[in-house]
């Protein structure tokens, strides 16, 4: 009859309602999850497109001296207020030297690196490369001259960028820092990105490496590494990297291995408190 009917109705879209609102409420994040896929492969279409284009203006071989001069940046939350500030900074960096950061957690590391690269603009004071402000239409050519490998780093599979790509190097560097087991190159690609946070940061090391640019900037690479890649770090692939010309900014709570810099700048609530030389 009609009301046996209209019962079952009720209870059949009673126990429907459950899964119609997680589908409802899965909506949102499946599109923002299709919006960050899209974005990821816009970028890497644009990646290829400009592989092997040179930035124009500043040259690589252009750099001898870095300087922030009473730099500082505004993180802004959201009613508009500061909610950190960085500075004021003073710091020159030095072709050819190896220059250590360290600083406890929220002192503003891994904001002058940004400020360093030029990834942010200073609120106020200048970013200065041999003399010459870093702004507008040569900051592409400035951020040029750095590998970096940031706390927040993204690893892709292909090396974009790179004209020509030796195989045997990367194989040669692979075994190395001890991923020849782990990753293989084939035809411009690694064959995976699913390792540990410690073995990506070593295929991190790799990538900067091979990009063979003139000044490489480490954000904590050698955390979550085993004692001895820890050690091969500071003893082994810095020293190389220096010999090969590099100018080497590391960030490290690493006390047994400052020794191993030739600089090394302490942060403090965001400023420099001591900036001194070490025993490298």
């Amino acid at each position: 009859d009609y009301s046996g009917e209209l019962l079952k109705t009720v209870t059949v879209s009673l126990f429907l309602i459950g899964p119609i609102s997680a589908i409802v409420g899965s909506a949102a994040a499946v599109a923002m999850v299709t919006a960050a896929a899209n974005d990821m492969v816009e970028l890497e279409d644009g990646l290829e497109e400009l592989a092997g284009d040179e930035p124009s203006g500043l040259t690589r071989a252009e750099f001898d001296e870095i300087r922030l001069e009473n730099v500082t940046f505004d993180h802004v939350d959201a009613s508009g207020q500061s909610s950190f500030r960085l500075g004021p900074i003073d710091l020159t960096l030095t072709k050819g030297e190896t220059l250590f950061i360290s600083g406890g957690n929220g002192s503003g590391k891994s904001t002058l690196l940004r400020i360093l690269t030029a990834l942010y603009a200073p609120t106020s004071g200048s970013l200065t490369l041999d003399g010459r402000a870093v702004v507008g239409g040569n900051t592409e050519a400035y951020q040029s001259l750095f590998s970096t490998v940031f706390a927040d780093f993204h690893l892709f599979r292909r090396l974009y960028g790179l004209a020509a790509i030796d195989p045997e190097r990367v194989d040669r560097m692979l075994v190395d820092v001890g991923l020849d087991q782990k990753v293989r190159f084939d035809d411009g690609s690694f064959d995976t990105l699913q390792l540990s946070t410690g073995q990506r940061k070593r295929l991190a090391l790799v990538v900067a490496m091979l990009e063979d640019r003139p000044i490489c900037v480490f954000d904590e690479l050698a955390a979550d590494q085993d004692p001895q890649f820890r050690r091969r770090f500071y003893e082994e692939f810095l020293p190389r990297l220096k010999a090969e010309g590099r100018t080497l900014v590391v960030v490290t709570h690493d006390d047994r291995y400052f020794g191993h810099g030739d600089r090394r700048a302490v942060m403090e609530e965001g400023r420099i408190s001591k900036d001194e030389d070490t025993d490298g």
